[in-house]
């Protein structure tokens, strides 16, 4: 594994280089372009699925190695029978707050002990995420979304995020953003 970042690679040649600073913009999304497609065609070679390969590269890793690994626990997660519905749910969640911004959740507005609950599991898991995404542990990452989706899909289950009222509808909202955000 080699720790450096593409951007900071990039920044390093282009130093070394001297090219203009007037040309740097063009010339990293070039790079970024070029790079893009290699790292693409390498998790395809390693058999990635067409999915899974999109969501590594979404993602805000730089880091060739830590894309490998990011996208070796997506494969195997994607192989559990709990995955469809763990992306459902998740999906689910990230159409609900694509525009929302993070929020405070109030705890006061709770109507329902499903609210509740997903709130105290996204107070722990948060807890446990920070040290595993440390680690670069994807996969336990990923054993901690799954084990929010249940108390997600309880809340989508018994509550109506979207409720009439709008201090009820805007606190369900956060709670959810903050699911998206853990």
């Amino acid at each position: 594994d080699y720790p450096l970042a593409l951007d900071e690679l990039f920044a390093i040649a282009m130093e070394a280089l001297a090219i203009a600073p007037e040309k740097q913009p063009e010339l990293k999304c070039a790079l970024q372009d070029f790079f893009g497609l290699r790292i693409r065609n390498l998790l395809a070679e390693n058999g990635t699925r067409h999915d899974l390969l999109e969501a590594v590269l979404a993602s805000p890793a730089t880091l060739i190695a830590d894309m490998l690994k990011r996208a070796a626990a997506l494969n195997a997660f994607s192989d559990l029978p709990e995955w469809p519905v763990i992306v459902q749910t998740f999906t689910r969640v990230a159409n609900l707050v694509k525009d929302s911004a993070a929020a405070p959740v109030r705890t006061a507005l709770f109507a329902h002990p499903s609210e509740a609950a997903l709130y105290e599991a996204v107070q722990q898991q948060r807890e446990k995420a920070a040290a595993l995404l440390a680690d670069c542990d994807y996969q336990g990452l990923l054993v901690l979304t799954e084990a929010l989706a249940n108390p997600v899909n309880a809340l989508f289950d018994n509550v109506m995020v979207m409720a009439p009222e709008a201090d009820i509808k805007a606190n369900r909202l956060a709670l959810l953003a903050a699911v998206r955000d853990f």
